[in-house]
């Protein structure tokens, strides 16, 4: 189950889970769940245990009630939820992602970095955000105050254009690609040209960022990883018939450097 396939990160991690279930000759049904709310979840909770299914996997689960009703039996791996701890998890290191990104913007010689944040309900964005904070504040620097999207690029250009009217500002963490691609178009409408004037980084790594005018830098998620990962936890329950809440999978992330980040004009 999914919440929300339009976003790129949850499409290329189903895409992966199909392709490991295909692989040990397991199908796929997909749920989306249009509703972020209780009675959404419970709705596509009663959809499934009308099926003869032999794991479940969630994605994103956001908006998801902690006592959603499963069965006891079945096999369940979820990622970036708040399932977490409840059932074994795969996520990407999010925290380290971000210092990374953080610390190569303030190694190029920036005197602060600011953030545009995921959404406040969002546990990868907190994550995201605490890693950026985090390592501002070991660098003796105020965080200036996050400005939050909703993963779109749309929003990371509306957020884009307050940034932008800010002479000081010189470099920006962006919490996904979508928003830093965003960003970097409103940049431009400002006049301001990225890197020379400001530096842009994101997080994600999506197949477009290398080939955008100015390469983005980037933090990569390793997608595939985490949907095989995923997998792997559903059939060790089906094999094993052990249930173990508490196991979590850390996918490491890397920073990738392009051409949006350089050291701040002199």
């Amino acid at each position: 189950m999914a919440s929300r396939f339009e976003r790129t990160g949850e499409a290329l991690t189903t895409s992966a889970v199909i392709e490991a279930a295909r692989a040990e000759d397991y199908g796929v049904t997909i749920v989306n769940v249009k509703d972020p709310g209780a009675e959404g979840w419970e709705s596509a909770a009663s959809r499934l245990s009308s099926q003869a299914i032999d794991g479940l996997v969630i994605l994103r689960a956001e908006g998801t009630p902690e006592d959603l009703s499963l069965p006891r039996t079945l096999p369940v791996a979820v990622s970036d939820s708040r399932l977490i701890g409840l059932y074994p998890a795969v996520s990407s290191n999010h925290m380290q992602g971000s210092a990374d990104a953080t610390g190569h913007l303030l190694a190029l010689g920036h005197a602060v970095v600011h953030h545009i944040a995921g959404p406040a309900d969002s546990d990868p964005a907190m994550a995201r955000m605490a890693g950026w904070r985090r390592t501002l504040e070991q660098a003796g620097i105020t965080p200036p105050e996050p400005l939050h999207g909703d993963w779109s690029a749309e929003s990371g250009y509306v957020l884009g254009l307050t940034l932008a009217a800010d002479p000081t500002v010189t470099a920006v963490f962006c919490s996904n690609d979508e928003m830093a691609i965003g960003a970097m178009r409103a940049f431009h409408e400002a006049g301001r040209v990225v890197p020379t004037d400001v530096s842009v980084v994101g997080f994600d790594d999506l197949t477009l960022s290398p080939f955008l005018p100015v390469p983005l830098t980037t933090v990569r998620q390793d997608f595939r990883a985490i949907g095989h990962e995923l997998v792997a936890l559903l059939l060790d329950q089906l094999r094993s018939a052990v249930r173990k809440p508490h196991e979590r999978v850390t996918i490491p992330t890397e920073l990738i450097v392009r051409g949006t980040s350089a050291p701040p004009r002199a």
